[in-house]
């Protein structure tokens, strides 16, 4: 058989260089690409091609060695993901605070040894804000590609030695396979299937197709379409740089895998990809990948904007440029080096990688970083409790789920007074308050659905395929208890915030809560004081600051617009249609400054857990004016 050699593509250099800006822009807070993600889809394919071809060709030529395989990958990755993560460490120290610790130090050994994605799986969802915060949360997909290296040689291996004529036809297959599971609402939820391999195979795989029949098919001519090329280079930018926030990701995605592999496929390079900066960009993608996230975590940890009184449009400037001269600097003396250079052995690579791996393991399992971090809060005490999750994880609707209305009512009793709270995350947070302060004769039950417009389970044209999935039946089954069980207050919680700039949905909520408010005594809860930042790092800020006038009280990071005008419209509109509003401006504001924490002898009680969300102190503080409405 006559095999193709794979040379240099400068197309998929190119592309690179767009994928990682995508990325980039997609981190920025002042210039979000929304649909910037993808760029990392895309590099699975290309890794998948990429890798592929390179051990098909071995195997084909019978001189593939796992051992050289192997020894390459880590040449080519381990040094600079090893850099990134000890500059985290230096980051983290100086950047960061004693609450956070915990998790950082999760994430750190876990990115050591390749397995981010699943401690990001069970602890984080990608694309809430609270993940824009952890230096490591872009590591998921690094440790992804790990694990795909780790398996593909060994199944190319076996099928070619076992069953070479299917090889083909067992890529087909298993990359189907896995579409079914990352197509399928069951067995997987969504962020298992973002974050773990079997439902991602696909995009690795569908690389590997390609390469196996550039590799094989002799007449390469069938591989040349210039028109059709540049349309597919133009299409496929246009995909990720969409500056429109999709719905319907799961599907998105897959349009933008199948662009990626169509722009592989064909071989012709275009020549309006091929800039000297571009090209620059591409050959240090990986580096810069890396170390971009560092400097945009920081900013969304810190708000730079707040803290620096600077634009949030020159912080973004800044850090874009920074990330790239940075990533320019690491490839160019430390990453290209390493993989080129002859006077650099193998096994000093190996053993730099294990000594640096083992210093990682260590500083993420003892309590160094602890101690540097805690020292300038040593004479604080700082309480942020977070509210219980047991009955959250079974009653907080976060995934396409449909929850259990026994095992949140479980509290209920005829005899009692019985009081339901029902809405978003924020019903979550009121209700372990409420429940701490009710009396023995009253029962409180929880509904929340995050991501879904409270009680409404008609649509219309507005009907997406994440409400079909996730809200609508959730709501279903929530307004059927309702009729079923008398409750004698119904408390909604939702915030308005994420509806009020769409007429449509507005009125869809409100016709719900008239519709509820006919047959139950119901009680609005108001809107939530916004933050700009999370309130807990704004006092250890100041502190770390040695700023003498820290004050409970404060419109310093305070969103003034979210807090009070939209609290005035929201009251407003509720009142108009006679139901009872309860405002929680009210109970942590005042003259226009609001509350970040009680100071009972000289302990600080954070009454948010992030912007929006209160701690278990905020909670009940909040608890103790809403029972007095039960009585």
């Amino acid at each position: 058989m006559n095999l193709n050699k794979l040379n240099f593509r400068k197309d998929i250099n190119a592309l690179r260089a767009f994928c990682v800006l995508g990325v980039i822009f997609y981190h920025s807070n002042y210039f979000k690409v929304e649909n910037g993600y993808l760029g990392v889809d895309v590099f699975f394919v290309i890794s998948g091609y990429l890798i592929g071809y390179k051990i098909i060709y071995d195997l084909y030529l019978k001189n593939f060695s796992f051992k050289n395989f192997y020894i390459g990958r880590i040449r080519r990755l381990a040094p600079t993901l090893i850099l990134t993560l000890l500059l985290s460490v230096i980051f983290f120290i100086l950047f960061f605070f004693p609450n956070d610790v915990s998790n950082y130090k999760d994430s750190l050994l876990t990115a050591s040894l390749y397995l981010s994605n699943i401690y990001f799986w069970r602890n984080t969802n990608y694309f809430f804000e609270s993940t824009s915060t952890q230096l490591l949360a872009h590591t998921w997909s690094l440790s992804l590609e790990e694990q795909f290296y780790l398996l593909l040689p060994i199944g190319l291996f076996l099928v070619f030695k076992y069953f070479n004529k299917y090889l083909k036809a067992s890529l087909i297959v298993v990359a189907l396979t896995s579409v079914v599971l990352f197509l399928t609402p069951e067995p997987f939820v969504e962020m298992t299937k973002f974050y773990l391999l079997p439902a991602r195979l696909f995009q690795f795989l569908i690389g590997v197709i390609v390469a196996h029949l550039h590799l094989t098919v002799p007449n390469q001519r069938r591989f040349y379409n210039p028109k059709l090329k540049l349309f597919v280079s133009i299409f496929l930018i246009f995909l990720i740089f969409l500056p429109i926030e999709i719905i319907n990701k799961q599907y998105y995605l897959i349009m933008t895998t199948l662009f990626a592999v169509l722009f592989i496929y064909f071989l012709d390079q275009n020549k309006f990809l091929n800039f000297a900066f571009i090209e620059k960009i591409g050959l240090s993608s990986y580096s810069i990948y890396l170390i971009h996230y560092l400097y945009f975590s920081i900013d969304n940890y810190l708000n730079l904007y707040v803290v620096l009184g600077i634009k949030q449009l020159f912080i973004d400037v800044i850090l874009i440029i920074l990330s790239l001269l940075t990533g320019f600097l690491i490839y160019n003396y430390f990453e290209n080096p390493i993989r080129r250079s002859k006077n650099i052995s193998n096994k000093s690579i190996i053993m730099f990688s294990i000594f640096s791996t083992l210093i990682l393991i260590v500083v993420s399992t003892t309590n160094v970083v602890d101690r540097v971090v805690s020292k300038p809060f040593e004479k604080i005490n700082i309480v942020s409790e977070r509210n219980p999750t047991d009955l959250g994880l079974i009653c907080v609707i976060t995934e396409d789920i449909v929850l259990n209305v026994n095992d949140c009512t479980k509290d209920y009793d005829p005899i009692k007074s019985n009081f339901l709270i029902i809405g978003d995350s924020i019903a979550n947070t009121l209700y372990w308050g409420i429940k701490d302060n009710i009396s023995e004769n009253q029962t409180i039950s929880l509904f929340s659905v995050t991501e879904c417009v409270a009680l409404v389970t008609d649509y219309g044209p507005l009907l997406t395929n994440k409400r079909e999935e996730k809200c609508l039946p959730n709501w279903y089954k929530i307004k059927e208890e309702i009729e079923l069980k008398k409750f004698d207050k119904i408390l909604v919680a939702y915030d308005y915030g994420h509806i009020y700039k769409n007429e449509g949905l507005k009125q869809l909520f409100f016709d719900e809560l008239i519709n509820l408010n006919k047959k139950n005594n119901v009680v609005i809860i108001g809107k939530a004081v916004h933050w700009d930042n999370y309130i807990e790092r704004s006092v250890y800020l100041d502190i770390k600051q040695q700023n003498k006038n820290i004050n409970s009280y404060t419109d310093k990071r305070l969103n003034t617009f979210l807090t009070f005008e939209l609290e005035e419209e929201y009251k407003d509109l509720i009142t108009s249609l006679d139901i009872k509003y309860f405002s929680l401006v009210d109970i942590f504001c005042k003259n226009y400054l609001c509350s970040r924490y009680e100071k009972i002898d000289n302990i600080y009680y954070i009454n948010f857990v992030d912007r929006i969300h209160l701690t278990f102190s905020g909670s009940k503080l909040v608890a103790r004016e809403i029972v007095k409405l039960f009585n």
